[in-house]
C-alpha cells in the first residue's frame, strides 16, 4: 500500500469450534447457537485497523451466525500520510471461549502504487522521477475473478495476469502485484488486454 493509502480484505474468515456445533440442528450444521468472537488488532504507529460493521480498531466483537459454516469478516488496514516506505507488521487476535489464534501478517509500504479495481487504473496518471519503481496491485471487489493485466505500448513489458485478493467464496489468496522499475525519462503509456478500454501513463523526469 501507499502512505495515506487504504486497502480492503474481502475476507477475512473465521472458522467456529467444533464444540459450537453442538445443540439443536447440530445435524443440519444450521442453527445450531451462536459464537462469540473477540477479535483485536495490533498496529504500528501511523497505522489504522477495523472490521466491517465497526469502527473500533480492537475488541471487535460480533456473534457469528450458522456455525458449521466459516463467517467470512471485511477487514480495512489505512496508512497515514507520515508513514515512510517499510515493510510493518500487523497482528490479529481472535478468541472464543478459552480458544485463543493470533496471525501475524507483513504490509509493505510503497512510494509509488497504483491499484486496479473496477476496470480502472488508480491514478490513472502518475508522475515519477527516473529510478523509481511503480506497483500495481489487484484489489478487485467487483467480482471473484476480476483479472486484469499490464501491458506496456512503447516498451517490451507486460505483467502476468494479477488476480484479486479472493478467487472463491472461502478460497482467500495474496492480491497479485507487479512492479517495473523506470530508469529512463518519457512518457509510458499502458493498457490492460483482458478488458478493453482500460488505459495508464507514468511520466519520468529525470
Amino acid at each position: 500500500m501507499a502512505p495515506n493509502g487504504t486497502i480492503i480484505y474481502p475476507n477475512f474468515i473465521i472458522t467456529p469450534l467444533p464444540s459450537a456445533a453442538e445443540g439443536a440442528g447440530a445435524g443440519l450444521n444450521v442453527g445450531a447457537g451462536d459464537e462469540l468472537v473477540a477479535v483485536n488488532a495490533t498496529a504500528p504507529s501511523g497505522f489504522t485497523l477495523h472490521f466491517f460493521g465497526s469502527n473500533l480498531t480492537t475488541s471487535t466483537i460480533y456473534t457469528e451466525v450458522d456455525v458449521g459454516f466459516p463467517t467470512s469478516l471485511e477487514m480495512v488496514v489505512s496508512a497515514a500520510s507520515s508513514v515512510t516506505p517499510g515493510i510493518y507488521p500487523i497482528t490479529v487476535d481472535s478468541s472464543s471461549g478459552t480458544f485463543s489464534v493470533s496471525y501475524t501478517f507483513n504490509i509493505q509500504v510503497v512510494k509509488y502504487l497504483i491499484t486496479v479495481n473496477l476496470n480502472t487504473f488508480f491514478p490513472p496518471v502518475l508522475n515519477i522521477t527516473a529510478g523509481s519503481t511503480v506497483y500495481w496491485i489487484d484489489t478487485s471487489t467487483d467480482a471473484a475473478d476480476g483479472q486484469y493485466n499490464v501491458v506496456f505500448n512503447t516498451i517490451s513489458v507486460t505483467s502476468p495476469v494479477l488476480n484479486p485478493c479472493v478467487l472463491e467464496t472461502y478460497g482467500p489468496a495474496a492480491c497479485s502485484v507487479f512492479s517495473y522499475t523506470f530508469n529512463t525519462d518519457g512518457t509510458f503509456t499502458y493498457i490492460c488486454n483482458i478488458y478493453s478500454g482500460m488505459k495508464g501513463t507514468i511520466n519520468v523526469t529525470g
